[in-house]
């Protein structure tokens, strides 16, 4: 691998053989694979998002300073650093001047793994020539002006993928007896709260991380869409087990280190392989609510609508234990039978267990979404029946029939789907983008009136039909 650095076609092609990471590094320590692709399409919108604020490339500004808080065997910096070299010869000339200059001045680097920094070392500085600024241990113990005094104002730019669990990619691990699971320890918001602290005001943050913050009761989510975020790619879990080989649902994002005062949008790309949907729009991230999957310009005006009319819907989660078996709903039964609702499936229908007492609300009138990740088999229970397990909502009211049908139109389906954070079930963030029209006296609709009340335009409904 020495001396590829200078010769880029040779090092991209090299490179491909030590950017995968082992199981072993998967499993100890979290560690993802970024190809080089969706690195140099990250730093494309990082220029974009940086020309259109100070009028010049990010790649031909020589006095900043660039940190990756794991930075593996380098492969974020590869790109910076070629980047760089053709941004900067107008204004350093020599080549091996040039070279010296951003790898002692410009990159500094923070990583775990013994063998990675070896190899990192031997692509950037193979014969010992560079003082280059990389820190070997856990960055989240690193002080970084003890470190780095220089870096008194913070950096001006962090970039990377940060491990996402301590331990392993996904959040879970199956036991050595493989019947049940541990969960790891999140760290990647660890690394988003140093970032805050060792990034410049008006820097700009680049990173890959779990998608799980877009929801509103996300302890991260008000901290980063309080930002302005330029650039944001979506990915669903399929999306990144092929690009990733890590089946967790993932975000990319370029943001810089101001307030959204003024509402600035966003550029927002969704890539959902699993639904066969890539979709882009510009709009602006209201940290109130939520952020969906897809079909941003949609869920925005249903916020509106919303919001417009005070139509929030009210929804409740109690639950209560139950005990035995699962089984299909018998034909009769009464409220004294105590069976709750566990869940629905396709194939067999309404299932329910036999509740250790009475649910609070058995005995009122009400829609039950019995299915867990989607509004099929959701149904009108008289006032018989109670919820049990996870992932249980239910409605009460008046004129239930309305929203019942509300809940059949393909809207609500695409509500469902793009409000998925983690796991294939349905979030209590979904209702926040459901309006109750009962509000409005509304007692049916259909659903093109729906939508026509809604004030969906002719390419919208293309996108829902």
């Amino acid at each position: 691998m020495q001396n590829t650095i200078d010769k880029p076609e040779e090092l991209l092609k090299e490179i491909s053989s030590y950017l995968k990471p082992k199981q072993k590094e998967k499993q100890e320590n979290g560690e993802v694979f970024t190809p080089m692709y969706i690195i140099f399409e990250m730093l494309d919108a990082l220029d974009a998002a940086y020309n259109k604020t100070y009028g010049k490339s990010i790649f031909t500004e020589k006095n900043l300073k660039w940190f990756d808080p794991a930075s593996g065997i380098g492969n974020f910096f590869i790109g910076v650093y070629l980047r760089l070299m053709d941004g900067l010869v107008s204004q350093i000339p020599d080549f091996e001047y040039r070279k010296k200059y951003i790898i002692e001045n410009m990159l500094y680097m923070s990583e775990l793994n013994i063998a990675n920094v070896e190899i990192c070392k031997k692509i950037f500085n193979p014969n010992n020539l560079y003082a280059m600024k990389i820190y070997i241990g856990d960055t989240l113990e690193m002080n970084m002006l003890n470190e780095w005094p220089e870096i008194i104002n913070g950096f001006d730019i962090i970039i990377g993928n940060p491990p996402y669990n301590k331990g392993s990619i996904g959040c879970t691990r199956k036991t050595a007896s493989h019947k049940t699971s541990e969960k790891y320890e999140a760290i990647w918001p660890k690394f988003i709260n140093k970032s805050f602290k060792w990034l410049s005001l008006s820097g700009f943050l680049v990173f890959i991380i779990p998608l799980s913050w877009l929801k509103s009761t996300h302890k991260l989510h008000n901290i980063l869409l309080e930002k302005h975020i330029y650039w944001l790619r979506l990915w669903d879990n399929s999306k990144s087990l092929e690009v990733i080989n890590g089946k967790i649902p993932i975000s990319l994002f370029i943001l810089q280190n101001v307030v959204n005062m003024h509402n600035k949008k966003t550029n927002i790309i969704s890539e959902i392989k699993s639904k066969k949907l890539l979709s882009s729009s510009t709009e602006y991230l209201n940290p109130k609510y939520s952020i969906p999957l897809a079909f941003h310009n949609i869920f925005n005006k249903l916020l509106a609508f919303i919001e417009s009319q005070n139509l929030q819907l009210e929804f409740k989660t109690k639950i209560i234990t139950s005990s035995g078996s699962k089984i299909k709903l018998p034909n009769e039964y009464t409220q004294n039978d105590l069976w709750a609702v566990d869940t629905y499936t396709i194939k067999e229908g309404l299932m329910v267990k036999k509740a250790n007492g009475l649910h609070q609300d058995a005995n009122k009138k009400k829609i039950i979404i019995s299915n867990k990740s989607s509004f099929i088999g959701t149904f009108i229970d008289d006032g018989r029946l109670g919820l049990t397990g996870s992932w249980k909502s239910y409605i009460l009211g008046d004129n239930l029939e309305v929203i019942l049908k509300l809940l059949s139109f393909k809207i609500c389906n695409i509500i469902g789907h793009y409000t998925k954070y983690k796991q294939d079930f349905l979030e209590p963030d979904v209702f926040m983008f459901i309006p109750d029209i009962r509000k409005l006296g509304i007692i049916d609709i259909t659903e093109d009136a729906f939508y026509e009340l809604i004030g969906l335009s002719q390419q919208e409904l293309l996108q829902i039909k």
